[in-house]
């Protein structure tokens, strides 16, 4: 990998390409390779699905793309049936073939499919630019899902034997030249089409063992466009001792969360071996955030609960008096400190326990639901400008400027290896090792990034060289 022209520092290192170029596929096994894709925003109304597929069989059914509501609920399910192309679509678990192409594949060859549904009108299936099979049924439903496989039946197996590359979904019909311009050669850059969501699958994609990670196109030259999740019941990541909040007068910490709704005081992140020993986040039963360091209290006086991604950094000033002062909590970008109750130090007691994310280190209970991205430690009080940079209008900005002594962005970089998670420590030597937690863990969206792939049970060599050309 080299670093791309335009990316920023330490965003992943996906393949660095010419302006545009379709160089490689992603070959999928059969077995139980598949790639994991959101489609919560789109399958509500018209939309069109586009994608280059070489099958190396072409007997039974194979499933290219399935929704998570098909067989359970409304969804999509967009098969090949030997040779030929055969979608169905699923309503409240009853599912309806809409038609059966001519037979069309066959083994080493490249086909471009596009499938269209225009809501209150119908399906239009299109091979290779032209137009062979249309249906009138099942063209009113909602298959709005939470998610879909490439490659897999969501709720079954149907898996796809074969390459598969530049799958493309639009939010809406594509029109007659968008048609063309779609299933010609894939050396065509898609951009002014404004998919929703456009996987490269071999290029623009970066290995992080085990998984390939497959941006939304857009999203490529993000910082960030992957996150933690963890249950609230018993999952947390470890990062070990902190040495920059230990004995200090200065510090500060910046993260990014996403609360799924829970209204019962849960412990965010931290570190406890006594009430006058301790430093920890937590969300109060009001959906606020409260910092507490040794024996003080303050809390950010907003409700986090049911507000997408939320940026809270902590910054510690010893040197200050009052509580408010020494110890401040910024909530996306602006301070909202409340004092409460107790005496912050000029100094910490901090010491003696792990820090934890997603519970306390030193406690058993308290975890939280939610999702992480992008937790930093400075070794100095940031001031306000320095915070407004790091909430970026939204978006997880590059933190090298600002000289961490700590930056584990959590889901981008991390490795799965024996059932635990490793997210390497950007700048310092405290990578965050997860307890608890499962592949499924990760999670294809970040602050301002979303519809963003992953695989599951593939290798590093199945990204190949044979595109469609």
């Amino acid at each position: 990998m080299i670093t791309i022209v335009g990316y920023r520092p330490l965003a992943i290192d996906y393949e660095a390409l010419p302006p545009f170029a379709n160089t490689k596929s992603l070959s999928f096994d059969g077995t139980d390779d598949r790639v994991l894709i959101p489609s919560s925003n789109w399958g509500a109304d018209s939309f069109t699905i586009s994608m280059w597929i070489n099958p190396s069989v072409v007997t039974g059914f194979q499933m290219l793309l399935g929704g998570s509501g098909y067989s359970i609920g409304n969804g999509l399910g967009f098969y090949i049936n030997g040779s030929t192309i055969h979608p169905w679509v699923s309503v409240g678990g009853v599912a309806n073939g809409l038609f059966i192409s001519a037979s069309v594949l066959a083994v080493g060859t490249w086909t471009h499919l596009i499938l269209v549904r225009n809501k209150n009108v119908g399906w239009d299936l299109y091979i290779n630019g032209s137009l062979t099979d249309q249906s009138t049924i099942r063209k009113t439903e909602d298959f709005t899902s939470a998610n879909s496989f490439l490659a897999k039946h969501y709720n079954d197996n149907y898996y796809y034997n074969g390459k598969m590359d530049e799958v493309c979904i639009l939010d809406r019909i594509a029109t007659p030249s968008e048609i063309a311009k779609l299933s010609s050669s894939p050396t065509v850059d898609l951009i002014d089409l404004n998919p929703i969501s456009w996987y490269r699958m071999g290029d623009n994609g970066a290995w992080k063992s085990p998984q390939w990670l497959i941006p939304n196109n857009e999203n490529k030259d993000k910082v960030s466009n992957y996150s933690i999740y963890t249950d609230g019941v018993d999952e947390s990541v470890n990062i070990g001792s902190l040495t920059a909040i230990e004995s200090v007068s200065n510090f500060s910490i910046s993260f990014w969360i996403k609360q799924i709704n829970i209204t019962t005081q849960r412990y965010i992140f931290g570190t406890y071996v006594s009430g006058s020993n301790r430093f920890d986040a937590y969300q109060l039963t009001t959906g606020a955030v409260r910092l507490v360091l040794d024996g003080g209290r303050v809390y950010g006086d907003f409700d986090i609960r049911g507000q997408g991604w939320v940026n809270i950094t902590a910054v510690f000033d010893g040197s200050l008096t009052g509580n408010i002062n020494r110890l401040k909590c910024y909530v996306n970008g602006t301070d909202l400190t409340v004092n409460q109750l107790g005496t912050i130090p000029a100094t910490t007691n901090v010491g003696g326990n792990d820090f934890k994310i997603g519970t306390m280190g030193g406690l058993a209970t308290g975890h939280i639901g939610a999702y992480f991205n992008n937790f930093a430690v400075f070794d100095y009080s940031l001031t306000q400008q320095n915070v407004t940079d790091i909430y970026n209008l939204g978006t997880p900005n590059d933190l090298t400027s600002l000289s961490p002594t700590n930056w584990i962005k959590l889901g981008d970089n991390a490795t799965f290896t024996g059932g635990v998670w490793t997210a390497p420590d950007e700048v310092g030597s405290n990578p965050g090792t997860s307890i608890n937690m499962d592949i499924e863990d990760r999670i294809g969206e970040a602050p301002y990034s979303t519809n963003n792939a992953l695989s599951f049970n593939m290798d590093e060599v199945d990204r190949v060289t044979d595109v469609p050309t």
